[in-house]
């Protein structure tokens, strides 16, 4: 099993949007609004990296107000 942290930076005011978004991924194990550059911190968990990427990129990027993501990967 593989797992990475995300921070994610997202509109101003739109931070329950994204949650809620996020908590109807299967790989997301974990999430917690934040404070600072970036407001949001998930937790996700796949059976491989490019598993993870896929994740990323076909559907936590596309939600709408997400402006960026930083993908942090365990050892």
């Amino acid at each position: 099993m593989k797992e990475a942290f995300l921070l994610i930076n997202c509109e101003n005011g739109c931070e329950d949007m994204v949650v809620d978004e996020l908590s109807k991924l299967e790989e997301v194990r974990e999430i917690q609004k934040i404070m600072g550059v970036y407001d949001v911190i998930a937790k996700l968990e796949a059976d491989s990296e490019n598993d993870i990427r896929k994740t990323i990129s076909d559907k936590i990027r596309k939600i709408y107000p997400v402006n960026s993501v930083l993908t942090l990967d365990t050892l």
